[in-house]
Parts: structure tokens; sequence; C-alpha cells
């Protein structure tokens, strides 16, 4: 979670906040928008702020700010009855559909809640709030339920569609919203809130490991990711040392969702070839295995480190699409493709 202000938004995203707002102030605003931007950058933050704004029956204006800025810039009051319902999650008009469990579609029973909400008239007399994240992990019967009720929206309904992959999404779904895209923070600002919020000496690594998404790295500072890493660094390293066995690493990596150990290793991979091509650690992402990269890089040849990193995007492809993959025997391919880099 952010721990940042539930009526608020992100330092980062202030001209978001003021261009949506332009919108409404014009009677211009959409009823449905696409929120799109790569994971870890507090879009859904901002959607469930935005969602709270619109409800809101007593607007407040940060202090500090002035003239047109300051009109701008309204966030929730947090005090009328709208917000304390919105607070408890009880108010009747703003719906959340996320999956029931992380990595899980939503699936169309869910979508039907949302057909009878949108039927419904306001129960507060003002929006209805409709918040879907993310909207690419709809399966195929919940997308062309929602394409329906975005055709028909009914008055004073604002959909808020959170993706962190939209070229996923159904094009017939985006063609329907209003794209609003949300850019990564400058490091700098990454860096300042995150030593708000930790105070870690490993933040530029937090970072470079998260490709520069803030949220994403303080969750994964929350979550023992560094030292999960390092288990996994180190089981990378017993595995070409012929130390420990493929199976013996792949057991250790059992905990591991998979999602995420694709991705390290198709980070990793990619330093490889990078250093390969440059000889310079210079654009090297993942510094925790900087000298892995160094000393083992001489090792492998550039046609392998390809092939290698194609068998990696083609399990994170059946992971995506839900294929399900065996857990175990993806993990000891993978480590045999590992292995078989540094042989000669």
């Amino acid at each position: 979670m952010s721990s940042e202000p539930t009526q608020t938004y992100f330092s980062w995203q202030q001209d978001n906040w003021h261009n949506l707002r332009l919108l409404q102030q014009r009677n211009r605003l959409p009823h449905a928008l696409l929120f799109s931007g790569v994971k870890g950058i507090g879009k859904l933050h901002f959607a469930r702020a935005f969602g709270r704004y619109m409800l809101c029956s007593n607007p407040a204006s940060p202090e500090g700010e002035q003239g047109a800025e300051n009109q701008l810039s309204q966030v929730a009051c947090e005090k009328c009855k709208a917000c304390l319902l919105t607070q408890q999650g009880t108010h009747p008009d703003m719906v959340e559909i996320v999956p029931d469990e992380p990595g899980k579609p939503i699936k169309i029973d869910q979508i039907r809640e949302l057909t009878r909400f949108v039927a419904s008239s306001p129960q507060q007399g003002g929006y209805r709030i409709v918040i879907i994240c993310p909207p690419e992990e709809m399966n195929i019967n919940a997308g062309n339920a929602v394409l329906k009720v975005l055709e028909e929206p009914g008055k004073n309904t604002l959909f808020m569609l959170v993706s962190h992959s939209s070229g996923r999404l159904m094009a017939t779904i985006r063609s329907r919203c209003q794209a609003i895209n949300f850019s990564q923070p400058k490091k700098a600002e990454s860096i300042q809130w995150l030593q708000q919020k930790s105070d870690n000496d490993n933040i530029d690594l937090l970072l470079s490991i998260c490709n520069g998404s803030p949220l994403s790295a303080l969750d994964f500072l929350n979550d023992q990711g560094l030292e999960r890493r390092s288990a996994v660094l180190a089981g990378l390293k017993g595995a070409a040392s012929r130390r420990l066995s493929v199976t013996e690493v792949a057991q250790q990596w059992q905990k591991e969702k998979p999602d995420s150990l694709l991705e390290w290793l198709s980070s990793l991979i990619s330093d490889f070839i990078r250093y390969k091509m440059s000889e310079s650690v210079d654009k090297v992402v993942n510094k925790d295995a900087e000298k892995l990269i160094t000393k083992a890089s001489f090792r492998v040849q550039e046609e392998k480190l390809f092939a290698f990193i194609d068998k990696i995007q083609e399990y994170r492809l059946q992971v995506i699409s839900k294929t399900n993959p065996n857990q175990q025997l993806m993990y000891e391919d993978l480590l045999v493709g590992w292995v078989g880099l540094f042989d000669s």
C-alpha cells in the first residue's frame, strides 16, 4: 500500500489531476477513462482519489495554493458524509472491481454485478464511480460484458480503467475510453518519496530493480524482496558452479511467484547482453549482480544469451495467458538453460 492520504494524488501526478479537473470544469469529462502506464506509479491510488473527489460534497483546496491552481488542485474534503462512506468502502455509488485473488482474472460474475449497479440510479444523487483494475485481466466473457456497459453507460457515470498493460486490453474497449497516460516520476522525486517512507540504504538499488516505479519499490522492500532476490542469486551461482543441482535450486524457488522470478531472470540476462556488447557496467540494472555479470560474461556466448532470453519470454507468455505451466518443471528447465550458458 502507498500509505499516502487517500484523498490526495502523488506529487508526480499533478498534471494528470489538473487536466482532469479542467475537463470537469468545462463539462467535457468523458464517461470512460483509461489510465495507462507501468505498474507501481500510483494509478489506482489516483483513480480512487479522483472518485472520492467526484463524490465529495465539499471539495477542499490544498494549503499554500492560490487562484486557478488552487481550484484545479481541489481534492475530497474527507469530512462530509460521502467522504466518510468512501473511507469505509461503503459508498453506494462507488464500486471497485479487481481480481478475487492476485494474478487471477476478473470474472463474468463480477461484471454482472457491475451491470446491475450501472442500471440503478445514484443513491446519493450525484455520480456513479466505477474502477476496474487491471482491465486486461478480464476473461473474454467479462470483457464483452464491460463493452456493452461502456456502450450504454447511463447518465453521470464515470468509468476509470486502470491498466498496467493497455496493449493487452480488447481494442474495442480501448476505443471507447479516453486514454490518460501516466508517466513515471523522475528518479530524484522517487528517491525523495521513498526516503520519506523508509530509512533503507538500498533505495537506489530498489528503484533500479523495480524499473523506476516507487510504489513497486516500497512494496518490494516491505515484502523482503531484497532478501528473496539474494537467495535467488545464490541459487543461480550455486547451479552455475555445480555446487547445487537444478532440482535443489528449483525446489528452493518454489515459494517465489513465477511472474516475479521470470522478470528477474529476464532483467539479469538483459544485463549480461548489455555488458557483453558495451563492456561497461553503467547500464547494468541489477547492481546486486554486477560481480556475477562482469566475472562470468566472458564465458558466455551472445547467441546462447539471446536463445535463453527467448525461453524466458516463452514462459512469461504462458504465465500471463494463465496456461499455468508446472512450476517445478519450468524452474528446472530454466536452470538447465542457465547452467548451459557456461558450458564451453
